[in-house]
C-alpha cells in the first residue's frame, strides 16, 4: 500500500537548497543527512538529494534543471510583498523586471506574474533550488 509520494530535487548543495525552502516557505526538516533532506509543510513533502550521491543512478548524477515547482498561496500579492518587496529577495527585484532574474543575484528564484489568471492559480514565484 502506498503511503505517500513526493518530489525529490537533485542539488549540488543540499543544505543551501533546504535552507531556501525552510526560511522562505516555512518547511520543516523531517529527516536530514549530509546527502539528503526530507522537508514537510503541512501535508506537503519535498526531498532534496545530493545530485552526485551513490543512490542516484550514474547516468542521472547532475543537479536538476528545467523543473518548475509551483507553490500556490492564498494571497499572491501578500507573498510577493513578503518575499520580494520587503523580504530576503528584495535585492533581486530592484534592477530586474518582475519576469526575469537578476544575473548578479545569488537568489535561485525567478519571479513570474500573470494578470490574466485567477489569484489562486497565478504563480508568485517559479522556483528552482540552488545547485
Amino acid at each position: 500500500m502506498i503511503t505517500s509520494t513526493y518530489p525529490v530535487l537533485m542539488a549540488d548543495d543540499v543544505a543551501r537548497s533546504a535552507t531556501f525552502f525552510r526560511e522562505l516557505f516555512g518547511f520543516e526538516v523531517v529527516f536530514e543527512a549530509d546527502w539528503y533532506v526530507s522537508l514537510r509543510h503541512d501535508q506537503w513533502e519535498l526531498g532534496i538529494v545530493a545530485a552526485r550521491h551513490e543512490t542516484v543512478p550514474q547516468a542521472f548524477r547532475t543537479a536538476a534543471s528545467g523543473i518548475l515547482l509551483n507553490v500556490e498561496v492564498d494571497d499572491v500579492d501578500a507573498e510577493y510583498r513578503r518575499l520580494v518587496v520587503d523580504g530576503p529577495l528584495a535585492r533581486c527585484s530592484t534592477s530586474a523586471p518582475r519576469s526575469s532574474v537578476n544575473a548578479t543575484s545569488s537568489s535561485p528564484v525567478r519571479t513570474t506574474s500573470s494578470s490574466t489568471s485567477s489569484p489562486r492559480s497565478r504563480p508568485v514565484r517559479s522556483t528552482s533550488t540552488p545547485s
